[in-house]
């Protein structure tokens, strides 16, 4: 059950890639909480290295980065907030050499073809 009807739409805020984001976004978001909003929703992270926005962008593929986003909950919480992580592969507007779509076809905006998934591949994602 939500406090109110105020949600935070999702935006990359680009804390997530610094050295010391954990602790900004989870005063960021907390701020956001603690002045009214009900439900946060966070910028996009990826599922896996190859969907993320840009190298060295935020991603959540294993247990190491739980504690990030751990803590970024906790914060929110502490607040009376509820937060959901926006689930985000970039696929070929990934801006980094090693991206992946399911087509080698280039985005307009990106100087990389992105590696067309197999199958198997796109399972893999999934997983």
């Amino acid at each position: 059950t939500l406090k109110n009807r105020v949600l935070m739409g999702s935006m990359h805020t680009g804390l997530e890639e610094l050295p010391d984001g954990a602790q900004r976004l989870a005063a960021f978001y907390a701020e956001r909480a603690r002045h009214g909003v009900a439900l946060i929703v966070t910028g996009g992270i990826a599922p896996a290295p190859s969907g993320v926005t840009m190298a060295g962008g935020a991603v959540l593929n294993d247990a190491s980065h739980l504690a990030h986003h751990r803590h970024i909950t906790d914060a929110v919480h502490e607040e009376g907030g509820k937060i959901a992580l926006q689930i985000l592969h970039t696929g070929r507007y990934s801006y980094q050499p090693q991206l992946v779509a399911p087509s080698a076809l280039q985005a307009p905006i990106n100087p990389f073809t992105p590696h067309e998934l197999s199958h198997e591949e796109i399972l893999q994602l999934i997983d």
